[in-house]
């Protein structure tokens, strides 16, 4: 049994089905639940594996792949709503709510810093601690600068 929250400093959030913060019904994921799983170290993973949390193994399934250890995150806003904090690359802070967290399945994160919460539980017999988030502080990387158009310099006119 898990009883302390932990505290997860300059982690790695998986991109696309790896995230669902607007609780949207995937393959994978049931409507209304908002998920999204971080890679761990495998130092890290196997100490919160230790202290019960349900954190798991994935072997690479290419070549071109490492082997992940993988904790999977709920993010809920009924009993204990949690705070999330992003920062973008020019310095702004903002924090979101439950209307707006969906922006995060689509964002460019640099890092990020989390806080869980542990979550024990009994069904049937079987036991088991769930992940919550408690908060987290997301920092942006900066958007990439894209040039269009054709670009010339005219003899009479200093300007591109």
């Amino acid at each position: 049994m898990v009883k302390d929250n932990v505290i997860i400093n300059d982690v790695m959030i998986g991109r696309g089905s790896y995230r669902n913060f607007s609780g949207i019904r995937t393959e994978y994921n049931k409507a209304g639940n908002r998920t999204f799983s971080i890679f761990l170290p495998e130092e890290t993973a196997e100490i919160l594996q230790e202290e019960g949390w349900n954190v798991k193994y994935k072997p690479a399934k290419r070549e071109d792949q490492s082997d992940r250890w993988q904790l999977d995150i709920s993010v809920a806003f009924d009993r204990y709503p949690p705070t999330i904090q992003v920062i973008t690359s020019d310095g702004a802070t903002s924090y979101l709510n439950e209307e707006g967290v969906g922006i995060l399945d689509s964002a460019d994160i640099e890092t990020a810093d989390i806080e869980i919460r542990p979550y024990n539980w009994e069904v049937n017999g079987k036991t088991g601690t769930k992940a919550y988030l408690r908060s987290m502080k997301v920092t942006l990387r900066p958007p990439r600068r894209t040039l269009s158009g054709s670009m010339y310099h005219d003899e009479d006119d200093d300007t591109i």
